[in-house]
């Protein structure tokens, strides 16, 4: 892990200074993507992929964004603007949590799993078909099942959130 610069930090800092960037939900995403994007030297391949911001950083966030994500504009500045990250892999973590945050739509269904949390729509796309499935997700402990409710067997995807379209032109069995 790459102990973080005092200039990305206070970069990252000055990012939650700006009033605009949180007229809304889009804009606040819109304003961390175009902050990561600007701060690539930082961001390398490796560290996209296991943030899970390779998939975030290529979202159009007026097709994505949800109208009300689980968390507040008021308070994202104390919540992740103030912190002292250590590591950029801490940072990016956050970031592409808040992303998350900011496109999830949740199922209305607990995790059998851990029981922590509650089951988001994802797309996981077969890298060799490029077929989508959806499919529910634990961000807690990361496991994953059909919409009937088995346990994922589908092998390694790319996965995307899913989108009101996705699940609404879903045709359940």
């Amino acid at each position: 892990m790459i102990n973080i610069d005092i200039e990305i930090l206070n970069s990252f800092h000055n990012l939650f200074d700006t009033e605009e960037n949180f007229k809304n939900y889009v804009v606040y995403y819109q304003s961390l993507v175009n902050w990561v994007n600007e701060k690539s030297e930082w961001f390398t391949v490796d560290l996209k992929k296991s943030s899970r911001l390779d998939v975030l950083l290529t979202l159009d966030p007026q097709q994505y964004v949800v109208e009300n994500p689980e968390l507040s504009l008021n308070l994202e500045k104390r919540r992740i603007g103030l912190r002292e990250y250590e590591t950029i892999d801490d940072l990016a973590m956050t970031i592409g949590d808040t992303l998350w945050d900011l496109v999830t739509i949740r199922s209305g269904k607990d995790c059998p799993n851990c029981q922590y949390d509650e089951l988001r729509y994802v797309l996981a796309i077969d890298k060799t078909s490029k077929k989508s499935i959806l499919t529910l997700e634990c961000e807690s402990c990361g496991w994953s099942e059909d919409i009937m409710g088995n346990a994922w067997s589908g092998g390694i995807c790319d996965v995307y959130p899913a989108r009101k379209d996705d699940i609404n032109g879903y045709k359940f069995d």
